[in-house]
């Protein structure tokens, strides 16, 4: 058994900031949203383009319109971030817990807290990485366990990547 206490700092929140980032469903709703802006500024454009030869003064409003579609593509990964890091505090405000203790065995891992403990076995987790001196372990319902490497001894490290990779396969 490999017992771990993750405390939590502002360098956990902002790995979990980076995690939440990165993950497949916030990357494809940024695409979608990208999309969408590079149509409506392209149209905008187009549209302002063509009432300008004809000399409508609506087409130069257009213009307008299309340079905001365009800035907003720029600033879209910013405000996607802020976004996650105000989610995170609300979601930090609503539970008061300072640290976390994990305890990885063959059967799975306990996780116990200021809230309650749990019981999770190996099938409740979907993959897992190795990132920047974090192990970062998935859970299905997109929940992620973070382990800091550098705080468990060398031969705890080694045990907890080769219970890890024996038990969890990466989909």
């Amino acid at each position: 058994m490999i017992c771990y206490r993750l405390n939590i700092t502002d360098e956990i929140n902002q790995k979990r900031l980076e995690i939440a980032y990165k993950h497949p469903a916030n990357r494809r709703r940024q695409r979608q949203i990208r999309r969408l802006f590079a149509v409506l500024g392209s149209a905008s454009l187009l549209f302002g383009l063509f009432l300008i030869s004809q000399d409508f003064s609506l087409g130069r409003t257009l213009l307008i319109c299309a340079l905001i579609y365009f800035v907003m593509l720029l600033i879209l990964p910013k405000a996607q971030k802020h976004r996650l890091r105000k989610q995170m505090i609300e979601a930090d405000q609503s539970f008061s817990y300072d640290s976390i203790d994990y305890r990885f065995a063959q059967d799975g891992v306990s996780i116990s807290s200021s809230l309650g403990e749990s019981q999770l076995r190996w099938d409740a987790f979907c993959s897992y990485e190795v990132d920047d001196g974090f192990l970062c372990l998935m859970r299905r319902d997109n929940h992620i366990i973070l382990v800091k490497l550098s705080e468990l001894p060398q031969a705890d490290q080694e045990a907890l990547l080769q219970l890890i990779a024996a038990n969890v396969k990466n989909a």
